[in-house]
């Protein structure tokens, strides 16, 4: 069993919701989004169709265009002795902000009645949080104390 993990995928909850003609998976890689390394992901999204096709027009098909090796190994530790894996915690902002647009898109097109879909509801807004820390503010690794 240690060399084969559980995978989130393999859950029956997970198997029955992918048969949802709601549900989608996209499978790409962060770089994309300019992410400093490829960063391999798998989202399953609900109702979110808008973020899929948003994933699929970048890189080839969601995929990295870059060279071999045009992105640096995320593993291990640097110099300094911190984690590489860091930089990958976090998602990078035009990832966040394509998942933010593809949630008010799907917002507006449900909750805003007619064709006047171009502001986002009180209800929607309410939600927006503008208490960001800085980029280059990453949270600390669990192992970095040992």
């Amino acid at each position: 069993m240690k060399h084969s993990p559980a995978s989130t995928w393999a859950l029956t909850a997970v198997r029955r919701l992918r048969r949802l003609n709601c549900v989608s998976i996209a499978t790409f890689d962060q770089c994309i989004f300019h992410c400093e390394g490829k960063k391999p992901t798998t989202l399953l999204l609900v109702r979110l169709p808008h973020l899929r096709e948003a994933i699929l027009k970048l890189g080839r098909g969601g995929r990295c265009p870059h060279s071999f090796r045009a992105h640096p190994a995320l593993k291990g530790r640097g110099a300094d002795g911190t984690f590489l894996t860091s930089v990958a915690k976090v998602y990078p902002p035009l990832m966040n902000a394509a998942i933010a647009e593809a949630i008010i898109q799907f917002a507006c097109a449900t909750f805003v009645p007619g064709d006047t879909q171009e502001a986002v509801p009180e209800c929607v807004a309410t939600h927006a949080r503008m208490d960001f820390v800085p980029l280059s503010v990453v949270q600390p690794d669990y192992y970095e104390g040992l």
